[in-house]
């Protein structure tokens, strides 16, 4: 399901934070790198089992080959609003079947509607889903040694698929490289798979960044980073579901309400526009850290926070540390109700949904890892985490990896 692409930007900590070490280093090392990651979050919802292939080569001194593949596979359940009872949506006032005649369905209103919400439950509805992901970039440098990358990724799940082209540029600003500057843009073209209509609909991302970097002293960087994102198309989660009270009553008479299953229903655009700073420092000869922030702000009125801090302690000449901590705080959807509490409830019309990633909430994630030198060639790695959000939602997941340079 399309949550997956959430999840494996959860897996992989200060991903934006560990990209500053290599900047500037050309001709990096060629390497394989293997890894497999669990995901599991609590209250029986999702398990990720998520395994990647990394591949980099030189080609020469002025191109790198790189290279991911990925499978996923993902099981649990996914926690919407339910019946109790089941009344089927596809059925007309006479009993007849109309799930293939589009035209009789009955809109987003799914059921036959209750008096009250004693029918209605927000629990769990099992799923199982698997993903395969394959990026590839090609990094380019010029005679100057300023930096070209292009790259493409595809992904597809049971309900979902991606297609995604890159390019990005590095320039430095001075022949010591100590400066520079960056920017990109990447396109993608979505599709998601509306189970209540049997069709597919087309969701498109654009996204822009430039950032600055800037190194203050032999042990000491910091960065920079602009960015910009649209989104436009089917944004709606075709999983989830609301509740709404409706007036069935002629106009002119006494109001009858009755209360119904819908479908969560969002804006089909959103405008994201943030910054991220990013600093790596070597406090100690075996001490290193990176902290970073990021700001994010939406069209939807949703704002947040994110704080971060990783550090690389080396135990011995073969084997590093790093524990983390991340924090993470933002502000709910204009469209947003919880399933909790007495407003729960939406209007017969308009946007709405109960997605708890659209609400109000902040999380906390205590990670930690080892990273072991085995050979001049051969390294290991493994990382844990666990993070606690404020709506009740614990997730832990732990990552393998071992990775060849040769």
């Amino acid at each position: 399901m399309q949550l997956v692409k959430t999840l494996n930007k959860n897996l992989i900590i200060s991903t934006a934070v560990t990209a500053l070490v290599s900047m500037g280093q050309a001709g990096d090392s060629d390497s394989m790198k293997v890894m497999h990651n669990y995901y599991e979050e609590g209250d029986d919802r999702i398990i990720v089992d998520y395994t990647v292939f990394d591949f980099k080569k030189d080609i020469g001194t002025d191109f790198t080959l790189a290279a991911s593949i990925s499978y996923d596979d993902i099981t649990g359940g996914t926690p919407i609003w339910d019946s109790v009872s089941s009344p089927s949506p596809c059925s007309d006032e006479s009993g007849n079947y109309i799930c293939d005649d589009p035209e009789q369905r009955p809109g987003n209103l799914l059921g036959d509607g209750q008096t009250d919400l004693s029918d209605f439950s927000y629990r769990n509805i099992e799923m199982v889903d698997r993903r395969v992901a394959i990026n590839t970039s090609l990094t380019y440098r010029t005679p100057a040694r300023n930096e070209w990358s292009f790259g493409v990724a595809y992904s597809k799940e049971d309900d979902f698929r991606s297609k995604e082209a890159s390019l990005s540029y590095l320039h430095y600003l001075d022949t010591s490289k100590n400066s520079s500057i960056s920017a990109g843009i990447s396109t993608q073209q979505n599709e998601s798979y509306f189970y209540f209509d049997e069709k597919w609909n087309d969701m498109k991302v654009l996204s822009a960044e430039i950032g600055f970097t800037q190194i203050f002293t032999p042990k000491t960087l910091g960065q920079i980073t602009f960015f910009r994102t649209k989104q436009s198309g089917a944004l709606t989660n075709p999983y989830q579901t609301v509740l709404r009270k409706v007036n069935e009553a002629d106009a002119g008479s006494n109001p009858i309400y009755r209360y119904y299953r819908a479908r969560e229903v969002r804006p089909d655009a959103k405008e994201v526009s943030g910054l991220a700073l990013n600093t790596i420092s070597q406090v100690k000869d075996d001490l290193i850290l990176h902290g970073h922030y990021r700001f994010y702000k939406d069209d939807w009125d949703i704002s947040s926070n994110t704080l971060e801090v990783k550090a690389y302690y080396n135990v011995h000449k073969d084997i590093r540390l790093t524990p983390s901590v991340r924090y993470y705080n933002q502000s709910k959807a204009n469209f947003f109700k919880g399933h909790t509490g007495t407003d729960i409830i939406f209007a017969e019309e308009g946007y709405a949904s109960t997605d708890d990633r659209l609400g109000d909430f902040h999380s906390t994630t205590y990670g930690f890892g080892v990273e072991y030198d085995l050979t001049k060639e051969w390294d290991f790695s493994l990382d844990a985490a666990t993070q606690k959000t404020s709506y009740g939602l614990d997730t832990k997941w732990v990552s393998v990896g071992v990775n060849y340079a040769f």
